[in-house]
């Protein structure tokens, strides 16, 4: 038996599969490569779709919103206790700047060291400051 794997409902990759079990829900079985053949021939114009293209990040965004934004995702307490293992002076400046800024960054260096220091992804960041920028 053949395989068709669906991505988001498109066509994505053909897989063997050598037992008579069930197909999985996402799957086309076909039994031959024939099959499969006159099955892409009557559907010519199914092709995988583009990722989507993430919005762009913001340079900037309010502090309030990226306050709701960690707390929404579990993280705010996290960055809270990191800011508070930093030695005192840098701790007092960013607790004063998380609770009291108006706006943060991207760039800013306690988003690079933190971010840094917690294990995130740039893409992880990226997208907490996409979420923020899309706050209410």
């Amino acid at each position: 038996m053949i395989l068709l794997k669906l991505k988001n409902g498109w066509p994505d990759r053909v897989i063997s599969w050598d037992h008579s079990g069930p197909v999985p829900e996402g799957h086309l079985a076909f039994e031959t490569i024939e099959d499969l053949d006159a099955w892409k021939s009557a559907n010519p114009d199914l092709r995988p779709q583009d990722p989507p293209t993430p919005d762009p990040v913001p340079d900037s965004i309010p502090m309030w919103a990226f306050r709701r934004t960690l707390r929404k995702r579990g993280m705010l307490q996290i960055v809270i206790n990191f800011i508070n293992a930093l030695p005192e002076s840098d701790a007092n400046d960013a607790m004063e700047h998380l609770e009291y800024g108006n706006y943060i960054h991207r760039d800013h260096p306690l988003i690079i060291s933190s971010a840094s220091a917690l294990g995130l992804s740039d893409a992880v960041v990226d997208e907490i400051f996409r979420s923020a920028a899309n706050e209410k």
